[in-house]
This record gives C-alpha cells, sequence and structure tokens, in this order.
C-alpha cells in the first residue's frame, strides 16, 4: 500500500496523527517490496467502499530525523533533508523533508510548514498515488478548513484541484495540533487531473506572465508558450484578440477559473494579487490552463467587494474587457452559484469536517477554538451568498453618462454589512445624506456605502461633502477617519475628522477599459459616525488634452 491511498476522496479522508521523532534510528527496507504489493497504476478512482485508508481509522505517520538533518533544518530550512517515514506497518527511507511556507513561515521549534518528498533522495518514484505532500499549520487560517472547503468547492465545479484532508503532528513528542494535509501539483497531480505529465508547469508568486516564472515541469525551457500567450493577450482590438485567445488559452477553464475564485472570495490569487498560481500547458490539447493554488486565504471575511475581478493581471484583462468574455463570466459565475455555492451544503461540509477534528481534539481549549473559526467560516459563506444573489439580481452595468461639463451625479448608494455598524439615509442641517455610524468597536472598523460604475479609459475625480462627530481611531494605524474610496486605487482616501462639512476628492486613472469599479464612502474608527452629503456625490472626468505640436521655424509664440 502506498501514500496514495490517504487522498482519495476528500469526504472520505479519515484523520491521522503525524509523529516526527528526531535522533531515532530505523532500519532500512527494501522499497521494491512495497512496490510490488502496491501493484501497477489504475487510471480509474478507487471508490470509497475499495479504499483501505477511508475504512481503516486513524493511522500513525512517523518521521525519523537524525541529528544532522534536524540541525539542517535549523540552519537551511528550505532545503530538504532525508528522514525514515513510518505510515502504520510500511517503511520508507531516504523520504525528503523540509520546512515551507512564506507569511506562514515558522522554524522548527515552533509549528512549521512542512513539505514530505518521497523521491527526494531515492532513486524510485512511487508508482501509485502521491510522492510529495504538504502540511500547512494553520497560520493563516486558526478553522484549518479554508483549503478543505475551497477544493471541495473546486472539485464541485469540476475544476482541477488539489485534494486536502487534515492531520494531527507531533514533532519531537510535542502535539502541535491539526495540520492541512494538501496533495502536491507534480508529475502524479498531472497524471491523475490531466491524463498526462509531459506538460510545462508554471509557479506564479506575485508575477505575471510577462515575468520569468519558477518552472515545475516540462523539457522545454524557454518559456515561449507564455510569451505567446503574453502576446495574444495583449493584441489592442478585443475582438481580434477574442478570436486568437483559443489558440493558446482554454478560456471557457480560464472564466471557470476566475468565476470559482470569486465565489471562494480567492482574492490572493491571479485575479487578484497576481499570486498563488500555477498554469499548466496540457499537451494534450496545446492550451494552457490556470489552477488554484494555497486555499488558505480563500473566505477570509465578507466580500462584499464587486463580483467582477479587477483587471490587473495580464490575462483577466484580455478576456473581461471584451464583451463575449464578460457574459460568458457572467453567465458561468451565475450557473456556477446556483449548481455549487449551495450554503447548506458547504456549512453542512464544514460542521461535518469539525466534526472529525473535534472527535480526536486534545484539550477543551482547542475544541473551543475550532468550534468558534467553524462558526465564523460558516457565516462568511453565508453573508457572502446573500451578497451575491444581490449582485447577480442587478442589471449589466452601462458606462455613465456625463452633463456637458464632464461631471456624474453618483446614485445607487448600498449599504455594506458589518457588526457595531448602524448605516440609514437621514436629513442633516437640510441635506439628505448618507450615514454611518460604529458604535463599541474594540478593534477599529470599516463600514460604507458603496455603488458600481464602468468606466472607460481616462481620469476621473470622485468628490463630495462629508461631516463627522465622535469619531475615535486607532492612532498606530493609517487611514482612519472618513473617507471616499475607488477600488482602482487601494489604499486612497480623503481622510477627515471634523464636524463642519467639507469637500474630499480622490483620483482615478483608467488606464484600460472599460473597467467595473466601487465607489465608497466609508469611515474607518472604534467609535464615531459620518455623514456624506449625497447629492454632492460625482464623478468629473477630466477633460483631453490636445497634443502640443512643436513650433515651426521662425514662428512667434502669437502665430502658434
Amino acid at each position: 500500500m502506498t501514500l496514495g491511498v490517504i487522498m482519495r476522496g476528500i469526504h472520505a479522508i479519515p484523520k491521522w496523527s503525524f509523529v516526527i521523532t528526531a535522533c531515532i534510528a530505523i532500519g532500512h527496507i527494501d522499497f521494491s517490496s512495497v512496490m510490488a504489493q502496491s501493484g501497477a497504476q489504475s487510471s480509474r478512482q478507487p471508490s470509497n467502499s475499495e479504499d483501505p485508508i477511508a475504512k481503516a481509522g486513524n493511522w500513525t505517520l512517523e518521521v525519523t530525523l537524525k541529528p544532522a538533518s534536524s540541525n539542517a533544518l535549523v540552519n537551511t530550512p528550505r532545503q530538504y533533508v532525508p528522514a525514515t517515514v513510518r505510515l502504520g506497518d510500511q517503511l520508507w527511507t531516504n523520504v525528503g523533508v523540509r520546512l515551507k511556507g512564506k507569511g506562514s513561515f515558522q522554524p522548527i521549534d515552533l509549528k512549521p510548514c512542512l513539505a514530505l518528498k518521497w523521491d527526494a533522495f531515492a532513486p524510485y518514484a512511487v508508482t501509485q498515488g502521491l510522492t510529495k505532500v504538504y502540511f500547512h499549520n494553520g497560520g493563516q487560517d486558526r478553522s484549518m478548513l479554508r483549503e478543505f472547503l475551497g477544493a471541495s468547492i473546486l472539485q464541485d465545479a469540476g475544476y482541477p484541484a488539489a485534494r486536502v484532508s487534515h492531520a494531527r503532528v507531533s514533532f519531537n513528542g510535542r502535539d502541535l495540533g491539526y495540520y492541512a494535509l494538501i496533495e502536491a501539483m507534480n508529475k502524479p497531480f498531472l497524471r491523475r487531473v490531466f491524463g498526462n505529465d509531459s506538460g510545462n508547469l508554471y509557479e506564479g508568486d506575485l508575477k505575471d506572465i510577462d515575468s520569468l516564472l519558477e518552472q515545475d515541469n516540462g523539457k522545454v525551457k524557454d518559456q515561449t508558450d507564455l510569451q505567446h500567450l503574453c502576446a495574444i493577450a495583449r493584441i489592442p482590438d478585443p475582438t481580434e484578440r477574442w478570436r486568437r485567445l483559443p489558440e493558446i488559452l482554454d478560456v471557457e477553464r480560464f472564466i471557470d477559473f476566475l468565476a470559482v475564485g470569486r465565489l471562494m472570495g480567492h482574492n490572493d490569487s491571479y485575479a487578484g494579487r497576481r499570486n498563488n498560481y500555477r498554469i499548466y500547458h496540457d499537451p494534450g490539447t496545446d492550451k494552457m490552463v490556470f489552477l488554484h493554488h494555497s486555499l488558505k486565504s480563500t473566505f477570509r471575511q465578507a466580500d462584499t467587494s464587486s463580483l467582477t475581478p479587477l483587471t490587473h493581471s495580464i490575462v483577466t484583462k484580455a478576456v473581461l474587457q471584451t464583451s463575449p468574455g464578460r457574459k460568458r463570466y457572467r453567465d458561468r459565475l451565475s450557473q456556477l452559484f446556483t449548481n455549487v455555492y449551495r450554503v447548506e451544503v458547504l456549512t453542512n461540509r464544514v460542521q461535518e469536517a469539525l466534526s472529525r477534528l473535534l472527535a480526536e481534539s486534545k484539550s477543551p481549549e482547542e475544541a473551543t477554538l475550532l468550534k468558534l473559526e467553524a462558526g465564523k467560516l460558516c457565516d462568511i459563506v453565508s453573508a457572502d451568498a446573500r451578497h451575491i444573489a444581490r449582485e447577480l439580481a442587478q442589471p449589466d452595468l452601462a458606462a455613465p453618462r456625463f452633463n456637458t461639463n464632464g461631471t456624474f451625479a453618483v446614485t445607487g448608494w448600498q449599504s455594506t454589512e458589518a457588526t457595531n455598524v448602524f448605516l440609514g439615509q437621514v436629513r442633516l442641517d437640510g441635506r439628505d445624506s448618507l450615514h454611518v455610524r460604529i458604535v463599541g468597536s474594540e478593534r477599529a472598523s470599516a463600514a460604507a456605502w458603496r455603488t458600481r460604475v464602468v468606466l472607460e479609459p481616462g481620469k476621473y475625480r470622485f468628490s463630495g461633502r462629508c461631516r463627522t462627530a465622535g469619531v475615535e481611531v486607532e492612532e498606530t494605524k493609517s487611514g482612519m477617519g472618513a473617507g471616499l474610496f475607488v477600488t482602482l486605487r487601494p489604499g486612497t482616501r480623503g481622510r477627515y475628522a471634523g464636524s463642519e462639512w467639507k469637500e474630499l476628492s480622490t483620483q482615478v486613472e483608467v488606464k484600460d477599459g472599460p473597467q467595473e469599479v466601487w465607489l465608497q464612502c466609508e469611515l474607518r474608527a472604534t467609535n464615531g459616525e459620518a455623514w456624506f452629503e449625497a447629492s454632492s456625490l460625482q464623478l468629473v472626468k477630466a477633460k483631453e488634452q490636445a497634443p502640443q505640436r512643436a513650433p515651426l521655424e521662425n514662428e512667434s509664440a502669437e502665430e502658434r
């Protein structure tokens, strides 16, 4: 039996215990005997009833490090060191172990994220199942359930995804609690998902496709396929660009990639920060497929942003800044919301996974934390569903019609959901106003009135009058108070806290369009209230200046 059976069936995988014990020697066994027992790889996924792991209860995984390996992980934590691994009654030698993570990285004496690579040192490869797995420590997801829930949503949508389970980890005798156990995206993953493993696999972390990406698979290393995709994605004419994108991009899958990512609130992916994504050049179709990676940042908070992603990334812009691309994205988002984002199914899934974790919780404090974080996750799932349903019910936006003086009165304001917040439309000082009130928040809260507009390329100014009362802020945090905010320019807020009406404004430039943006009148504070005069809120489009020509020879300023 090999490691692969652990990961078959995302919902049926049992928890198992993971023990790393340093300085204990375990004898070598002949791996060929394990290979003989495992048999040839089958292309058919076994059912849960056929999976011995799914029926076997809890498992113990022991990884034994010699003193030199332990010291190496202290000094060079991201380099693999050899270890001996025992899973149940099976034993492997020369398995690679290293620490991993960026924001979640912790040293070996705390609760590190881990990577186990079965073929890091040994000349053989596991012929059935997995050769590499990750253990995420929950540093960015205390519920330990976001990776699990996100992967299940991708599976329900029929989109390629790494499989996820849970493990209880003990390190040098210290119980570190639960980890998320995640299938690595390598050759076994590619064979399982695409039926082949010879294509180029690229790793995108805070880079777009016009940069040199780290390449994890494939014999051709010049990245000309990425350059081809980039060149087509940058064709200026949207009709021609849409016609040619299918030459290199699996367009329908990319639209699914964007739509499922938005349902999960995966803002730390390609469409958001150009981060945590993979691209596989599938030799079976000769097209590029984008993959979601590192789902621990999904469902971080109730997502009240636009349903249409910002088009900062090259391929997102190439697809969504065409009429067919925008329509197909909106249609697919609606379909997936109806068929996949079923709140009762998703929250029940969270509760079922929570029950499995609680069954082996080691302390009341751990159980309480798990229950609290799972409850927060279910609340976010429900709140997101309400927001998405409201947005899908809205008609498609058209670009605003500016007056002859270049102004447009902004209307259609919607209130956002938040705790300790009250929003209403009131009359103050004889002015119809959007009111925001924050009461008794221990930490700074943000509440806003917001509306969507579609802007063509150009420079704009969003302005309006505001006054506040009793605003209390966290002195150590920037950007506090009342202000105006445009989603195309994160962090651009004209902040104000004062009892007199004051004109606020913020500038924004749309370089590529049409672009859907959110305009917000918001308050960030621990206590206080703000009023925004409704009739004063407007967009002003800057007039295009005629280019100045170079003066002719002997031409005076008056003659020009």
